[in-house]
């Protein structure tokens, strides 16, 4: 493959992972909404969502098309940079962080600071705006939620 070839598929996926990207959100909801519906599979209720006393189960197994939007967003938190990044900008108080600031913070050049703020973005982990010639980041709570809960460790009955 030619480096032309490269870049241009290499573009066009990072077109398509903006666009879905944006759809993050969208089907997170539509996935709990479907596990909602497919509570109960089992006859004999072993792997049933609703808890002995008679209350949902707070936790849902994720479906494959959520689990394909969560590995996406793993995959951005998947290097250092990038989770100091995203450290830096839930630390700051007020949250929001001016790129100038960040790029202060980093021995990386700012071309670099930049693609993984754009990959952070992309993965619906961070915003951003533009206000003259600086840009200001701050987490997205949604996205952030939506990890915790999945890593959050689920009530265990008795102890193990």
């Amino acid at each position: 493959m030619s480096i032309q070839n490269a870049a241009d598929a290499r573009n066009a996926a990072d077109a398509r992972k903006a666009a879905e990207a944006r759809g993050v959100a969208a089907a997170w909801d539509a996935a709990d909404a479907r596990n909602a519906a497919d509570a109960g599979c089992c006859a004999d209720g072993a792997c049933s969502t609703v808890a002995d006393d008679g209350r949902a189960s707070p936790r849902q197994p994720i479906d494959e098309p959520a689990a394909v939007d969560l590995a996406r967003v793993f995959k951005a938190l998947a290097d250092p940079a990038r989770l100091r990044l995203l450290s830096l900008i839930g630390a700051r108080e007020g949250g929001e962080v001016c790129v100038c600031d960040l790029t202060a913070a980093f021995e990386l050049t700012q071309p670099t600071i930049s693609h993984h703020l754009k990959t952070l973005r992309e993965a619906g982990l961070i915003d951003c705006q533009r206000r003259g010639t600086w840009v200001y980041y701050w987490l997205v709570p949604s996205a952030l939620e939506r990890i915790s809960a999945l890593l959050s460790a689920p009530a265990l009955v008795g102890a193990r």
